[in-house]
């Protein structure tokens, strides 16, 4: 008796002898209880405003729902529940302040007190010639 020979198909060279897209499985999503993580850190937030990121990740691991640290910050910054203790903007370079008032220091008479200060061996002695000529003066 003759075997009956039956139809496979040949898996392709390409695909490196794994079965093709078309014949895989589908994975079908299980069912979980959806939970916001950015609403959870929100609302943690809403409660407790002085907490840190790292407590504020504690807790919610407690409750099950699992988040970073850095995901705790990323989400208070984006919804305005960060922290607000920053510091001073950044100013640009320093500049001369003009001034109208008759007992402002011109850029010249600095110019000329650097000079001093360097001729006498630095701004301390410069200072002690300066109160030296005052008591001479008065």
């Amino acid at each position: 008796m003759a075997k009956k020979k039956t139809a496979k198909k040949k898996l392709s060279k390409k695909t490196g002898g794994r079965k093709p897209a078309a014949l895989k499985m589908r994975k079908v999503p299980t069912a979980k209880a959806s939970v916001n993580k950015s609403q959870a850190i929100r609302d943690y937030v809403a409660a407790n405003p002085e907490a840190g990121p790292t407590e504020i990740s504690k807790a919610l691991s407690a409750t099950g729902v699992s988040v970073s640290p850095s995901f705790v910050s990323l989400v208070r910054n984006k919804s305005g529940g960060g922290s607000k203790k920053r510091g001073p903007k950044r100013g640009g370079k320093a500049r001369a302040v003009r001034s109208n008032a008759a007992s402002s220091v011109s850029i010249e008479d600095l110019k000329a007190a650097k000079r001093f200060a360097e001729k006498v061996g630095g701004v301390d002695k410069a200072r002690e010639t300066l109160s030296a000529l005052s008591t001479i003066l008065d």
